[in-house]
């Protein structure tokens, strides 16, 4: 056998002693006397194949990383467990115990795989979940988000399980079916179709108790549908099937026991006459089936694409004109009305309300006693909870989070992974970027910029173009006007009130006015800021230095006697 790379640099890791493997020869895209991760011994790598453990990525005790297989990052593989075919570890992901991992499939960002667990074909762990046990995920299922997936628990097809929830003991997810929000499918439940549960109380799981040997029949009360065995229809197509008087008599018993059930459970039904295409989307309107908070009976809501799209638990309905659609959902005692559209994959749950043309689209979450209306615009992961207000026109995307009492208005945009809460106040074209936070009394107007990890809170007031960037913070009841700069990790705060074209940068510490100092530089066409805590001048963007490096900076002898004179300003100021 010809071998592919050779043990060197022994280190301690946990307490074993394990080695970094050293390419000796290229293939695939390794070179010959490339470094990769580390194992405990040859048996954990093997020399066949195009298989290979890249950067501190960890093979140990008698774990086996074979074929095409590849590991990376600080994925860990140990105890007895495999990686074989073409499968993939990345991203702090362990998988451990007798757990395999085959295939195509891939298991990522801190992802958990341990037991006799498999992933195969072409299946996507990630984002926390765990498999364990005897768990099988397969296909091209997808499970992620701190999902758990144990037991003798099955996710097969194109199922997608989400938001911590939970499948367990012989459970078996397949088709498009979508678990999420925490939901808990256990015992022997079958699920199939297309839809997307966000609870369990539409499950329905009875034992054939009158046959020599269980078997399962699983109804749900969203389509009216039966899974036994490979049957899966409805309750007229499965009545078909049975030939023996006696399952007959029992099925009709649980039949009717689903129905009554079920019953009043639909709060709404789609009045398919009233239909509307909108953006190539077949929708219904609906109408209420029965009287609950100020609805009554026969009243005409909003439009949806199923029923799906609005639950028929609590109060939550959809007014006027407004559309649900996709894979939206609208949930608890929340309010979609007017105009407003939401789609995609989107939720508005709780006391939420959404109107005047708002749009909630792809997995953006809108939940507690938000308000979304006047043409606000809400996207990507974005969410949106307590009490907090967007409105005329904002746009909040990416991974953004509006909470607490914060509004957020006037055409403002709030992206990346940027916050606002407490009872802060965005309005007037205002932009928060990257991990920028404003919180507390903050308000910010017209054109103001945060960005990069810059905060601003307490009673902090900013206002024309202001911009806050780097690791600065601005606080207190600081007032900031008209072209300011704030960069660096400076810090303004008390009643400091600025204005101008100031320019303050590095570590400067500004508790008062009188901490800075700004001077329009004729000579040269600039504008001069000198902060007293790091003792520097600042001209526009470039930094010139401490009071004899802006006397060296002068391009004549007029220029010096003003910047002597701005000096000796300062220093009465100072004293």
């Amino acid at each position: 056998m010809l071998k592919k790379y050779e043990l060197t640099n022994p280190i301690i890791h946990e307490d074993q002693q394990l080695y970094q493997i050293k390419a000796l020869r290229d293939f695939s895209d390794v070179k010959a006397g490339n470094l990769g991760g580390f194992v405990m011994s040859e048996e954990n790598l093997s020399h066949d194949g195009n298989c290979w453990i890249y950067d501190d990525a960890i093979a140990t005790d008698h774990a086996r990383v074979m074929d095409d297989a590849l590991m990376a990052s600080e994925a860990t593989l140990k105890d007895y467990a495999i990686l074989s075919d073409k499968a993939t570890l990345d991203d702090s992901c362990t998988v451990s115990g007798h757990a395999i991992v085959k295939d195509n499939a891939i298991v990522s960002e801190y992802a958990t795989i341990s037991g006799h667990s498999i992933v195969s074909k072409r299946a996507l762990v990630t984002d926390d979940a765990i498999i364990r046990d005897r768990a099988l995920v397969t296909d091209d299922a997808v499970v992620q988000n701190s999902a758990v997936i144990s037991g003798n628990a099955q996710i097969k097809d194109h199922a997608f399980i989400t938001g911590c929830a939970q499948v367990t003991d012989n459970a078996i997810v397949e088709d498009k079916v979508t678990i999420m929000n925490g939901t808990h499918i256990d015992g022997y439940a079958h699920l199939s179709g297309n839809h997307a549960f966000y609870d369990s109380k539409g499950i329905f799981v009875f034992k054939t108790h009158w046959l020599p040997k269980n078997h399962y029949f699983t109804y749900t009360t969203h389509n009216r549908k039966w899974r036994f065995k490979d049957f899966y229809g409805t309750t007229e197509e499965l009545l078909e099937t049975i030939k023996s008087a006696t399952s007959l008599q029992y099925m009709e018993h649980y039949i009717q026991f689903v129905e009554t059930l079920q019953e009043p459970l639909q709060k709404y039904e789609l009045a398919k006459e009233h239909s509307i295409t909108f953006e190539d989307r077949l929708l219904y309107r609906i109408r209420a089936t029965k009287n609950f908070a100020t609805i009554k009976k026969g009243d005409l809501g909003g439009f949806v694409a199923s029923t799906d799209n609005l639950s028929q638990e609590s109060n939550c309905w959809i007014y006027n004109d407004a559309k649900v659609m996709d894979d939206a959902r609208v949930s608890d005692d929340a309010v979609v009305t007017d105009d407003a559209i939401v789609k995609d994959f989107a939720q508005v749950n709780d006391k939420a309300t959404v109107s005047n043309n708002s749009i909630i689209s792809d997995n953006a979450i809108i939940s507690g006693d938000a308000t979304i209306y006047d043409k606000a615009r809400v996207s990507d992961h974005a969410k949106i909870y307590e009490f907090a207000l967007v409105c005329d026109k904002a746009r909040i995307l990416d991974q953004a989070e509006i909470y607490g009492d914060s509004l957020v208005s006037g055409q403002a945009r709030v992206f990346n992974n940027a916050e606002v809460f407490g009872s802060a106040r965005i309005n007037d074209k205002v932009t928060l970027s990257d991990h920028a936070k404003v919180y507390g009394n903050a308000m910010l107007n017209d054109n103001v910029q945060v960005t990069d990890y810059a905060k601003v809170y307490d009673d902090a007031y900013l206002n024309d173009r202001v911009r806050v960037r780097g690791f600065a913070n601005v606080y207190g009841k600081a007032k900031l006007y008209n072209d300011v700069l704030i960069t660096d990790s400076v810090h303004v705060f008390g009643k400091t009130k600025l204005e101008g074209s100031l320019h303050l940068i590095n570590d400067a510490i500004i508790g008062d006015t009188n901490d800075v100092f700004g001077f329009n530089d004729i000579s040269q066409n600039r504008y001069l800021t000198y902060t007293v805590s790091n003792q520097t001048w600042v001209a526009d963007t470039g930094v010139i230095g401490n009071h004899q490096n802006l006397l060296n900076n002068a391009p004549n002898d007029k220029a010096k006697t003003i910047y002597q004179h701005y000096i000796a300003i300062i220093e009465s100021s100072t004293k």
